[in-house]
């Protein structure tokens, strides 16, 4: 079996990648809040004369459904982002289930603050059901940046292929599976969700090779940023 690795590519400048081949909406992991709690719109931003702002979280919630790790991606400004963690800390979930079939997954959430309150959204889909919709706009102080926004493309320090070998991997297996994922201001890899996979269980052999890659710190003017990207692998005889 020979694994082809397809060129490295940031989600965030994509407009026209693999719609056909994303996780339809009757079949991908349910995630169901049991327990949610709206931030508080913060003093000091009426101190600013502020009235409104938005702050943007994924989160991964774990097969017992608790919050296993969380990451902000984008916010108007930065008194919002306190309040917006300390919120999403002490949501509950039931657990996640895919074909029945305890699963983690990964969500991402928007705060919208107004000055008489809050509106939560949350995106029940994939990451690229919603491509269109997270594009940032101008008001946010801090979003993924873009291809044309880097220095240069993140250089990988460590990019291990993903191991096959697993007994529920059948020998010679074949297909696609595309992992999208952050890298955030160190370079470390964050969140990363499989958004494509022709045998589930190669996906997840994918996306658990992915989680432990490293690169250089992406830059943009010099300074570390956050940015959104996808890998390809396509698994051939």
């Amino acid at each position: 079996m020979n694994l082809k690795l397809l060129p490295f590519l940031f989600a965030t400048a994509l407009l026209t990648p693999l719609w056909g081949q994303s996780i339809s909406a009757d079949d991908r992991p349910t995630l169901v809040a049991r327990k949610t709690v709206d931030p508080i719109f913060p003093h000091r931003m009426e101190e600013l004369g502020l009235s409104e702002g938005e702050v943007r979280i994924v989160i991964s919630v774990d097969q017992e459904g608790k919050i296993s790790e969380y990451l902000v991606i984008g916010y108007t400004h930065p008194a919002l982002v306190d309040p917006s963690v300390a919120a999403i800390k002490r949501w509950e979930f039931e657990k996640p289930v895919f074909h029945g079939q305890p699963v983690s997954v990964q969500r991402e959430m928007k705060f919208v603050f107004q000055n008489r309150g809050s509106v939560v959204s949350v995106d029940m889909g994939s990451f690229l059901d919603i491509y269109l919709g997270r594009l940032f706009p101008d008001r946010f102080v801090y979003r993924p940046r873009t291809l044309k926004e880097i220095d240069r493309i993140p250089t990988p320090l460590n990019a291990t292929a993903p191991t096959l070998g697993a007994s529920s991997i059948p020998k010679g297996q074949t297909g696609i599976a595309i992992v999208e994922f952050f890298i955030d201001e160190t370079g470390a890899v964050r969140m990363p969700s499989l958004i494509h996979s022709d045998d589930a269980n190669l996906g997840a052999v994918c996306a658990a090779a992915v989680s432990t890659w490293k690169f250089e710190p992406p830059t943009s003017q010099g300074r570390p940023v956050l940015v959104r990207a996808q890998q390809t692998f396509r698994f051939t005889p």
